[in-house]
């Protein structure tokens, strides 16, 4: 079993080196300095090769102390009780979303693929060899971790260790019971990158209840921690003897393993798949077709109301949920003065965690797919479709579609901030109202056109609907850092909202007319 686990890591690693190499060479001032003949250069796979393992090290000891630290210890911190009991019960909560989310058994990767049915690796010892990996991994990582927040929090040693051994006889219990009732009932595999919608809902539920509880003085004790442990432990060691035993390991990965799961290859059935759930399915039928304009505001209009439910839908949910946080917001400042007074501290001093929950709701990523999926991946293959004219004509249509339908939920935070601030208190400075609606709708038009000029910047995807732009992922995951960065950044409602408005302005004026000067010669297929 070492033997393959051995192979299997090399292969890995191989796979994680030309991965490296390839996305260097998408970036715009270094792709041609690269040829192709680096991918046999040894000099730099080497280079590659121990920027893989310190990768690795990374996932171990960097990636999961700051795991912890940003959702466990930071928000901990931010409750006047005791930090330590909203530790372990925040903990004991995220381990349930953990042994969901992350299982690496139920994950289909491109390298299972490879060792398994490109190069025949025997399913059950590479399963068993790399998901032992997977767990050592999470011990040594959340185990330090732990050890480190627990005793800044006031946690017993023993307490900080066993929370990592919970961790993994946790994973250990789940995992193996999917296996045995996949085994029992021949149901689908389960697939921990498609979750249903019902997980979907149970993962809110636990986060609402990791998160909110501690608010009205509610909290999961160590006690429950310990009588838990037993359990956990012993249904564990029972699904690590189940594991070992297991022998459908091939049957498992070859369900997992499909082109459909790991984007292995488009072929044209599943590329058409992709079209028609966005198409066929979101389509609205029950709304006539027409339109008065010309040209490409023709064009817009009528795809706009072809697809007014895919493009709309996200939006309108998330203003539901919003309404209904709001109204269970203002119920609970009614309830409870302290809640009130929790919240109108927030309102007046926390403006910046508010870009966080902007980047969440915005709809901007989610729309420029559509519209790739639905419209651009067959337009661009046209020479007409690519003139700067057309461009810039179809630019400005989007950019005023993408903004009115992000408004419908930002306008509901912008009314409910300042509401939420006049009840629990109010305050002696009338502009923190006017601030905290224009900060909202400033964040709503920033990410708006933001998504909106990456897109056509940057356009990532190919005709058989793949990414393959390093640079837009590299600028999706800041554009997603800073926000999160900002949720522990304690400033006045005035001078942020004033900041967030002055930027918002600024970088509009800057993207358009990045997009105006450069989208004719980047908005093509790749």
């Amino acid at each position: 079993m070492f033997k393959t686990f051995k192979k299997a890591f090399a292969l890995k690693n191989t796979y994680r080196v030309n991965g490296i190499i390839f996305s260097l060479k998408q970036i715009p001032l270094i792709k041609k300095l690269l040829p192709a003949v680096l991918y046999r250069s040894r000099g730099l796979k080497l280079f590659a090769g121990i920027v893989s393992v310190i990768l690795e090290l990374a996932n171990i000891f960097v990636t999961k102390p700051v795991y912890v630290a940003l959702m466990i210890y930071l928000p901990a911190t931010l409750y006047q009780a005791d930090t330590a009991a909203i530790v372990l019960h925040i903990f004991l909560l995220m381990t349930l979303i953990g042994v969901i989310m992350n299982s690496h058994l139920f994950n289909p990767t491109k390298d299972k693929y490879y060792a398994m049915f490109l190069l025949k690796m025997d399913p059950r010892e590479y399963a068993l060899s790399n998901y032992g990996y997977f767990l050592l991994k999470s011990l040594l990582g959340l185990g330090a971790s732990f050890i480190v927040c627990g005793l800044l929090v006031g946690l017993r040693l023993p307490t900080c260790i066993l929370m990592a051994f919970f961790v993994v006889f946790s994973k250990i219990c789940f995992h193996s019971f999917l296996l045995w009732q996949s085994q029992r009932t021949g149901r689908k595999t389960y697939n921990e990158n498609k979750p249903s919608p019902r997980i979907w809902i149970a993962i809110f539920a636990i986060l609402l209840c990791a998160y909110g509880l501690p608010l009205i003085n509610l909290n999961l004790s160590e006690t429950l921690f310990y009588i838990l442990m037993v359990p956990v432990i012993v249904f564990g060691l029972a699904g690590s003897v189940y594991l070992w035993r297991f022998q459908g390991y091939r049957r498992i990965y070859k369900e997992l393993l499909s082109d459909n799961n790991i984007f292995f290859g488009y072929s044209e059935a599943v590329r058409q798949a992709n079209i028609d759930t966005f198409q066929k399915k979101q389509l609205d039928s029950s709304v006539k077709v027409n339109s008065n304009k010309s040209g490409y505001g023709y064009l817009h209009e009528i795809f706009v109301k072809r697809h007014r439910k895919l493009l709309t839908r996200s939006a309108r949910n998330f203003s539901i949920g919003i309404g209904v946080f709001l109204v269970a917001a203002l119920v609970m400042i009614f309830i409870s003065p302290e809640v009130a007074a929790r919240a109108n501290r927030m309102m007046l001093n926390s403006l910046p965690l508010a870009l966080l929950i902007m980047y969440f709701v915005n709809r901007g990523q989610y729309v420029t797919q559509a519209m790739f999926m639905n419209c651009d991946h067959s337009m661009l293959t046209y020479r007409f479709y690519r003139q700067p004219e057309a461009i810039l004509q179809l630019f400005r249509q989007r950019l005023r579609t993408l903004v009115a339908i992000n408004l419908l939920p930002a306008m509901l935070i912008a009314l409910g901030l300042p509401l939420v601030l006049y009840l629990s208190g109010g305050t002696d400075n009338p502009l923190n109202y006017l601030m905290l609606f224009l900060a909202i709708i400033s964040m709503s038009v920033f990410f708006s056109v933001h998504h909106l000029v990456m897109y056509y910047l940057l356009q990532p995807y190919n005709v058989e609907l793949q990414s393959k732009s390093v640079t837009y992922a590299i600028v999706n995951y800041i554009t997603y850092i800073i926000p999160f960065a900002f949720m522990y950044i304690k400033l006045p409602t005035i001078a942020f909202g004033s900041c967030m408005v002055g930027f918002a302005i600024l970088y509009v004026i800057l993207s358009l007319v990045f997009a105006y000067k450069y989208a004719p010669k980047t908005f093509k297929l790749r």
